[in-house]
């Protein structure tokens, strides 16, 4: 009989903070009300146009009455979509559903019609809300890969636009494919006297779900509570005491959509009264407006991905800029080189802004935050991702027996970070199998490596799962490999990242495709020469471009091979093909692998 093995189980040095028992709209407008509704909470870096705390409250639950009483009539527990780059309508509109009781699912503004179908349909969604220039993907999702009738779709699609602005009942907003339903149709019809309410044990009911890349195929939705995304602003209070409103200004660049966006920009901001400058970039990062941004708002706070420290480092803008208001980088995205932190800081330094660059752990799936460094640590721990954040508690694992005995690594050793506590997801949303699989007990296994040292500080040594990160952003090599399949000259491949020439600590996808040469004429008609070799490669990245998101092109390319190294069970040994691609990469000369990204890129 196995016997049990002692936990070894790692607590926070920060003291523990009372969890969020109510919904989210009630922690964050009634429950932490610190501050004046005459306070600003919003800014279009654009316009300068800015929102208060009141005027937003205000807004919330009048879109909440709308969108329970008028249009489509929501009850609680629906569930809406949000398709949308950044704007200074998200909060309202955000904040207006979770008032409702509503769920909310947060599709990436850069979805194809076919990814957007998937998140559709698994997510149950009944209602689309829309950017305008949005508004044509979601109809053809809903109409092409959905099978909507038109008219029907078009119910089904609102679009959100300048909600700040208030009620409008006669625009038809401009757009070509004749009226559709404006947001804006459902203020000023009445206002819900308090918000749909979610205490105690209703505290535990779903408000977002926001989609993680998976290693087995399709995205999977992350049920994140009302208590886990609450208690996450309540921990933000205890770290970061040194950094709240109205001393502080903060600017938003990351993805609403995306989890660290969605929690660090519109509540935990909000939560520490910090004004939050909106930057909408519809065309890509700017560098240009990022810096002038933090001149005109005298921003002091920007979270941030890498790519961004690589650009500051780079970039001649830097020099032409005031940026003495800076004070603090934050990053959770990806792991942090620290010569590029260096370097990031240096270059401030030299513009007169004495900034700290400070790293932290987490995933979509522990809403966020897993450990950060404490503002009164920043700069000691060169690496580190910092100490276990309040309220939770972690285990690195080094194995699982056979016999189900979890035996957890010695001090200083690495091992698989495991995590309880009130900020760990509900589930994945109709996938019992994956959540299943996800959890040990009361234990998320995160599936990424890390080590402690003595002083309670974490430092990310590796990844379990099999996911490529570019520029913060998760790929899964599943979904691309699915789709690749479809092409008719493809037999079978398989898909890794590899380093990034260019960014250290970027990966990019790269396609290893074993060719189907008897591919059907009216395909393309390939050979095995090296000119259609070559052929077929730049067509199924030129394919595969037209399917996906930007930022799962494959810029780390295309390589044709004869076999696809498997395991007797039929498993892609990814190990092997990264092999090979540090073999492929070493025999070209840097500066030629250089040039082949950049070309990539464009």
């Amino acid at each position: 009989m196995a016997t049990e093995v002692p936990a070894r189980i790692y607590t926070s040095p920060l003291a523990d903070v009372p969890t969020c028992n109510a919904s989210v709209w009630t922690h964050l407008f009634r429950d932490h009300n610190k501050y004046p509704l005459s306070a600003t909470a919003f800014i279009d870096a654009t316009t300068g146009h800015r929102i208060t705390r009141g005027t937003l409250k205000d807004l919330t639950l009048e879109l909440a009455y709308g969108l329970r009483n008028r249009g489509p009539r929501l009850k609680r527990g629906d569930v809406v979509m949000i398709f949308a780059p950044n704007s200074l309508s998200w909060p309202a509109m955000l904040f207006g559903a979770v008032a409702a009781g509503l769920k909310l699912t947060l599709a990436s503004s850069t979805s194809t019609p076919l990814e957007l179908s998937w998140q559709w349909n698994d997510s149950h969604a009944r209602m689309l809300v829309v950017a305008p220039t949005h508004y044509k993907v979601a109809l053809e999702m809903l109409t092409g890969h959905i099978g909507l009738p038109r008219h029907e779709a078009q119910q089904r699609i609102w679009v959100m636009d300048r909600l700040w602005e208030g009620a409008r009942q006669d625009s038809p907003l401009g757009l070509e494919e004749g009226r559709v339903n404006d947001v804006r149709s459902l203020l000023g019809l009445g206002r819900l006297e308090e918000e749909e309410k979610f205490d105690g044990v209703d505290a535990d009911e779903t408000v977002y779900i926001c989609y993680s890349s998976g290693t087995t195929g399709r995205p999977k939705g992350v049920e994140s509570t009302h208590r886990g995304s609450g208690s996450v602003f309540s921990m933000a209070w205890e770290i970061f005491k040194s950094i709240q409103g109205p001393c502080d200004v903060s600017l938003a660049l990351l993805p609403f959509y995306h989890i660290f966006g969605l929690i660090a920009h519109l509540h935990h901001s909000f939560f520490l009264g910090i004004p939050t400058v909106v930057l909408p970039m519809p065309n890509g990062f700017d560098p240009i407006a990022f810096f002038s941004a933090i001149e005109t708002f005298r921003v002091t706070m920007v979270m941030i991905a890498p790519p961004i420290l690589q650009m500051i480092s780079a970039h001649p803008a830097v020099e032409q800029y005031n940026l003495m208001s800076l004070k603090t980088l934050i990053s959770g995205a990806a792991p942090l080189s620290p010569v590029l932190v260096k370097n990031a800081v240096a270059k401030l330094a030299m513009q007169g802004a004495n900034v700290t660059v400070i790293n932290g752990y987490g995933a979509t799936e522990t809403t966020l935050t897993v450990t950060v460094v404490p503002p009164s640590e920043w700069g000691t721990k060169v690496g580190s991702v910092g100490v276990l954040a309040p309220n939770l508690q972690a285990r690195l694992v080094a194995n699982v027996t056979q016999d189900g005995i979890v035996v957890d690594g010695l001090p200083g050793e690495p091992g698989e970070m495991w995590v309880r506590g009130p900020t760990v997801m509900k589930g994945y949303l109709h996938n019992p199998e994956a959540t299943a699989h996800a959890f040990h007990g009361e234990w998320y296994k995160t599936g990424d490596i890390l080590r402690r040292d003595d002083d309670g500080h974490f430092y990310v040594v590796d990844r379990m799962k099999e996911l490529i990160k570019y520029k913060g952003m998760q790929i899964a090599p599943a979904e691309l490999e699915s789709l690749l399949l479809e092409h008719p000259a493809v037999l079978d491949v398989g898909v890794i990242g590899v380093p990034d020439p260019v960014l250290p600590g970027n990966e990019l996808p790269r396609a290893y495709v074993v060719p189907r040469w008897d591919a059907p004429k009216d395909s393309v008609p390939f050979k095995p020469s090296q000119t259609h070799q070559l052929a077929l490669e730049q067509e199924v990245k030129r394919w595969l471009a037209g399917k996906v998101a930007r930022h799962k092109h494959l810029r780390g390319g295309v390589v044709v091979v004869d076999a696809i190294p498997k395991s007797p069970t039929g498993k892609i040994l990814r190990r092997e093909l990264r092999e090979r691609a540090k073999r492929d990469d070493a025999k070209k000369d840097g500066l030629a692998r250089g040039v082949e990204v950049v070309l990539a890129r464009l």
